[in-house]
């Protein structure tokens, strides 16, 4: 049984030190530290990534789709045209990330720290967002209609700038703990 482990472990070195696309799909990759990567056309969809640490890694064109993330480590990481399309990230570690862009409507982001996260122009649309931590998050032109804030943290955040918060309140020009 290791080998069978351990054999997608040299085939992912192998193509992310040519630089080629990664599809680890359908693996059980719970608890493994694949930090430091760069994962261009990559896909890890239907995976198990459940306290897995992925942090300082660059996420460019690849797809989350369905895979457990709960309680991964995703610390300074940066995605750009990611897809976390029906993925759990329950209790996740995504503070100092760049988010920009990504949609996270409809999600459960319970428990999620997106301390110190880049969120412009990121969409919770009707997510669960109860118990997030977003202190000195960027959260311009975010958008939280309709989503479910309660317990989160929001009161040391960068900036809410044009933010659609939940029942269509609008933050025009907002910037929190300004320091000029």
């Amino acid at each position: 049984m290791k080998n069978i482990v351990f054999v997608p472990m040299i085939l992912f070195i192998f193509n992310f030190c040519s630089n080629k696309p990664v599809d680890l799909s359908n693996q059980d990759l719970s608890y493994k530290d694949l930090s430091n990567g760069v994962y261009i056309n990559s896909k890890f969809e239907n995976s198990n990534l459940s306290s897995s640490i992925l942090s300082n890694s660059t996420f460019t064109n690849t797809s989350f789709k369905n895979s457990n993330l709960a309680h991964a480590d995703l610390s300074y990481s940066k995605f750009k045209k990611t897809s976390f399309e029906n993925a759990d990230l329950y209790g996740s570690n995504l503070s100092n990330t760049d988010l920009e862009n990504i949609d996270f409507s409809n999600f459960n982001l319970s428990n999620v720290n997106f301390s110190e996260a880049n969120l412009k122009n990121a969409k919770f649309k009707n997510a669960d967002l109860r118990g997030a931590v977003f202190n000195g998050a960027i959260l311009d032109k975010a958008d939280f209609s309709g989503a479910k804030l309660d317990l989160a943290q929001l009161f040391n955040a960068k900036s809410l700038a044009n933010a659609t918060m939940p029942f269509g309140v609008k933050y025009e020009e907002a910037k929190l703990n300004d320091k000029k």
